[in-house]
């Protein structure tokens, strides 16, 4: 099943691109008649799955697309000077991202990583 969760594509410094999908937290009861896995969740401030490192924004997002065939949007942050506040923070949290992940302890959520790949901790099917 295919949910929609929110994410940036952002250039970084280096004209590389990236795309990162905030981590969540479901707010509601998985066992009420009501509750919507896609739409009661709490998007928290780190990334919980990101991929780095690519030619174009398309291939960032291809990145996620692979095991995920609709992920909704994105919001797209180009390299201009209006955007840079925003970068540097994208840049942060992807460095922190990937820190955990070469420590073992990426904070993911279980029902986005986007393959056995990411949930053993490497990534190398994801660049290019």
């Amino acid at each position: 099943m295919s949910l929609n969760r929110e994410n940036v594509t952002w250039q970084a410094p280096d004209g590389t691109w990236s795309i990162g999908f905030w981590a969540h937290d479901e707010t509601g009861d998985p066992d009420d008649e009501d509750f919507d896995p896609e739409w009661d969740v709490e998007y928290l401030d780190y990334f919980g799955w990101v991929s780095t490192g690519h030619p174009t924004w398309e291939a960032a997002m291809d990145a996620y697309e692979k095991d995920h065939p609709n992920p909704g949007g994105t919001t797209i942050y180009r390299g201009g000077s209006e955007d840079a506040e925003s970068i540097a923070e994208f840049e942060r949290l992807a460095a922190e991202y990937t820190a955990r992940e070469a420590e073992g302890t990426v904070l993911h959520n279980a029902d986005e990583a986007p393959s056995d790949a990411v949930l053993a901790f490497t990534d190398a099917d994801l660049r290019p």
